[in-house]
Parts: structure tokens; sequence; C-alpha cells
């Protein structure tokens, strides 16, 4: 259920009314919502937007085009991963797409067996490249543009793989730490993306986390203004109303974080200001063209180049009866020179390189053209851009925002490969073991591998991890402790739920 927040929902004793607050309700919110509720946990979810989602927003009006549109998350990355299963319990229906088996590049842009050899042997090696961050000694850490350098790649061969790696990313090539790039690759367990390993949910994404949120209790319209720690909990204000809990996830982007909408008293350690601080976020704009028919063959899939408008799919693919829509994805500074062109010089300057890579006349697009929608997501204050990434050097971010007792920080997006990616609202039960002190505990996340993440994971005593969406951190454990069980005579267990 979803419902908006009223005065009646205010606590004014100092008992909890629930025993955990999420804050957003975005895919990694309703994901530990429901990894809490399904535990048995008393849970509120606090959205300041009207609509729950976040940056997974799904058109159905049918007023761009006769399929579900998505304005932001897309695709299931990965054969194994766990989105696939839920997909399939919710009754959804998956679309499989070869978008890097199938990838053409240039003008016009063409598949890697037309390109020419050197063409096509570079885009292979640097995929093959980032992916050798798995085992790579990396006693410093680089930018992903000094590790290539390093590797022997010329900086001519640089810009195509800003395209190819970093934009996928939504970074820049000299602002991605390799450190936690390799950490990434060393935990994901989604599965390789080649032979249809990427796939579409027919319903839309929207469907899905319709799905994630079903009997929860959903605040929409409910700003949280301050988060206060307690001797025994968490005081949360919204709205003029005060929820007392036992346990606060917080699953906002880290650009909203940034911006201290949330007032934390006593105020935040040092250790976790700095996490935050460190994270980066860049623009990631969304370009959605319909035409009032099809210009290019139907085998297509993805195509790239070293334009502004640089990586473009067809979201109709696998759909017989879609109308004629094709998509640009910008991230970064090519996101940020789109913005500055203005929305109408910006339109004609995505048709001129859709003409380009298509090899079509830009008089044949802008004739057929039918209709354009611009998704700027560093323009969406509960958003404020793209996903987040970490700069050389800030690797411990990540595992230092999640350390914590009652309150915990959850939703930063971790860096993406072009071989192995992240999906979008993907979760997934697993079992645990009793804590020796009898606490019943919520495990929060995925672990990551490095040193630090490993030490944090031997002492929560977390056996079973599991891949995590967007995970931002480590798995804190949520302690809640005492509480009652929901069966006098079940036996104390650790669940885990993923972002």
């Amino acid at each position: 259920m979803q419902k908006v927040i009223t005065g009646s929902g205010q606590n004014t004793g100092k008992h909890p009314i629930a025993d955990v607050l999420v804050v957003g309700a975005g895919a990694a919110g309703l994901a530990a919502a429901r990894r809490l509720h399904e535990a048995g946990r008393r849970v509120i979810v606090l959205e300041a937007a009207g609509r729950i989602g976040g940056r997974v927003h799904t058109d159905t009006s049918g007023e761009f085009a006769n399929f579900p549109v998505e304005q932001g998350a897309e695709f299931i990355h990965g054969l194994t991963a766990p989105t696939r299963d839920l997909a399939a319990q919710a009754g959804l229906t998956l679309l499989p797409v070869e978008r890097f088996d199938k990838l053409r590049w240039g003008h016009p842009a063409q598949t890697l067996d037309q390109l020419p050899t050197e063409v096509a042997a570079m885009i292979r090696r640097l995929f093959a490249e980032q992916d050798s961050l798995r085992s790579a000694d990396l006693t410093h850490d680089l930018s992903l543009a000094d590790y290539l350098r390093r590797r022997g790649v010329a900086e001519s061969w640089l810009d195509m793989a800003d395209v190819l790696l970093a934009q996928t990313c939504c970074a820049r090539m000299d602002s991605m730490s390799c450190a936690d790039l390799a950490r990434e690759l060393q935990v994901d367990h989604s599965g390789g993306l080649e032979h249809g390993g990427e796939a579409r949910i027919r319903e839309g994404y929207g469907a899905l986390l319709d799905w994630l949120a079903r009997d929860l209790d959903i605040r929409l319209n409910c700003p949280v203004t301050t988060i206060r720690r307690t001797a025994g909990g968490v005081e949360v204000e919204a709205n003029g109303a005060t929820f007392t809990v036992r346990a606060c996830v917080i699953a906002l982007p880290v650009a909203v974080l940034q911006t201290d909408a949330i007032r934390f008293d006593p105020p935040l350690s040092a250790a976790k200001r700095e996490a935050i601080a460190a994270f980066r976020v860049e623009p990631a704009t969304k370009t959605l063209y319909r035409f009032s028919q099809r210009l290019w063959d139907a085998d297509l899939t993805y195509m790239a180049h070293e334009g502004v408008f640089a990586r473009w799919w067809t979201p109709g693919y696998g759909r017989p009866d879609a109308d004629a829509v094709i998509a640009c994805y910008l991230t970064a500074d090519r996101a940020a020179e789109a913005a500055r062109m203005g929305t109408q010089a910006a339109w004609l300057h995505g048709l001129s390189e859709l003409s380009a890579l298509l090899g079509v006349p830009a008089s044949k697009l802008r004739k057929a053209h039918v209709k354009a929608h611009f998704v700027a997501w560093a323009d969406e204050p509960l958003a404020r851009g793209g996903y987040a990434h970490l700069p050389p050097g800030s690797a411990d971010a990540r595992p230092a925002l999640a350390a914590g007792r009652a309150l915990f920080f959850a939703g930063k997006r971790p860096p993406t490969t072009p071989t192995r990616r992240r999906s979008t609202a993907r979760s997934r039960a697993a079992g645990g073991r009793r804590r020796k002190s009898g606490r019943r505990s919520i495990t929060l996340a995925e672990p990551y591998t490095s040193a630090t993440a490993a030490q944090y994971y031997r002492a929560c005593r977390c056996t079973n991890p599991f891949a995590s969406l967007y995970c931002v951190v480590p798995a804190p454990t949520v302690c809640l402790d005492p509480l009652p069980h929901p069966c006098s005579r079940q036996k104390p267990h650790s669940t885990n739920f993923c972002q």
C-alpha cells in the first residue's frame, strides 16, 4: 500500500512506532524495505517525491510510444542477475537483447566484423584491459585513463575508451578510481553480457518496483528534514511528524546527501562526512526520439561513436509492433555539453549525429521525426545527476560510509564494467548464521573484497553475501536487539537483502 503521510502518523511518545524506517523509495530503499518486511519487521518508507522508483521511471501512458518507455534505468545486466529471479516471481516477461555482441561503431556504425581490423581489435582490447583490473597489482590507486596509458594504450584511442568504458559508468576517464572499479569486478556475480546476457522487462521496470512495494507502508510526498540518533534508536522528522524507530536506512542519491538537505543530530562523524564528500556525481541525460517509421534495420541494438550523442540503442527491440523509438544516453561531459546547447539545438545536434551513425540523410530523419523527449537527471532535485563514482585515492569511502549501528547508508551505485554490469532493483534472499550474541540482524548489501571490507564482514559474521544492487559499501548488519520474534517458536536468524 502507498499513502501520503498525515499528522496522524506523528509519534509523540518515546516508544518505537516501527522497527526500521527507510528514507527513499528508489530501487535500493524498496529492496531494503521488502527484505525487512519479509523478515517480520515493522517498516515505514518515507519518499519525498510523489511516486516511487527514483531513477527508475517508466512511462506507461502511451503518449510517447505504444510500449513502456524507460526514462531512467532500462536493462537487466547479466545472465545470472538476481533481477531475473525477481521478475519471474513477479510474473513479468523478459525480452532478451544482445547489445555488446552486436555493438556497432563509427560513421556509419558498423559491427566489429565490418570495421577495419585495427579499430575492431582496439574495441576488444579496451574491454579486456578494463577486465584485467580484476587481478591488477594496484599498489597505488590511479585513474582509468592513467591505467590504460600504463598498459600501453595510445592517447589517440582514449576518446573511444571514454565512450565505451567511462561513459557507461557516468564518469570521466580521469576521475574513475581503478581500485574501486577493481573491487567491483572482483565481487560482481551477475554473469556476462554475451549471448543475450542483457534483457528488458516487457511490462517496464516500474512494474517490478510496484511488485517490490506491495503491502509496504510507503508515505509519498514526505521529505525528511532531520535524523536524530538517540540512546534508544533514531528519531526522524518529516512533514511535521516525528517517527521513533530502532534503526534507519538512508537510501538516497549521494548527490542529495551532499546538499545537506537532511540535518543529522548529532552531526555525522568526520569520517562519514568525508566519505559522502568523496563521491563524484556527473550529469546524465536520456534522449528519446520517435519516428513515423523505422529508419534502421531490425537487428540494431547498440551503436556508438566519439560524438556528443555518443551511445544509442533501440528500446523497441524485441517488440514486433513497437513504435520506432531510438534512445541516446549522455553522461558526464557529454551531458553537460548538450545541456549548454539548449533543448532545440541539442535536439538538432542529436539528429545530426544519428544521421551520421545510421547513414541516413538528416533531412529524411527530420521529416520522419514525430517527437522527442529529454530526461535530464541532473535537473531533478531528488536525483541531481546520474549514479555516483569515486575518484582515485577515495576507494575506501564505500566501507567508511557503511559502518554504523542504528543508522545505515545504502544505494550509491558502484562502478560498472562493460562486461559485467550491475542490474537495477535486484534482490535475493540468502541464508545466514545466528550471531553468537543471539541478536536478530538484517544484513544489508554485499561485501566487497578489499581488506577493509573483508575485516568488516568477518566482524559481522555475514557468511552468505550475494550480488547487490547499487550497493554503496560492504553490508552493514542492522542489529535490532532486543526484539520479539514474529513467532515465539522462530529461531533467531540472519536475513540478507540486496539494495
